[in-house]
């Protein structure tokens, strides 16, 4: 059963606004090519995508 709301916080109205703050990028692998599918299979192996993605930018930029 959910909650009542208490007062004025919307729980719903913050995440919609967080979600719009948030700067997003689509990475695309094409299924026909056999080189975009083992850097697909290879991402998929990794526990956080995200976070693996974000540790390469930083060492390309030179840091770490």
């Amino acid at each position: 059963m959910p909650r009542k709301k208490s007062g004025e916080y919307d729980h719903k109205k913050y995440q919609n606004e967080y979600h719009k703050a948030m700067e997003t990028k689509l990475l695309s692998f094409n299924p026909k090519s056999p080189e975009d599918m083992q850097l697909w299979e290879h991402l998929q192996k990794q526990k956080n995508q995200t976070g693996y993605i974000k540790e390469l930018i930083r060492r390309d930029m030179g840091g770490k």
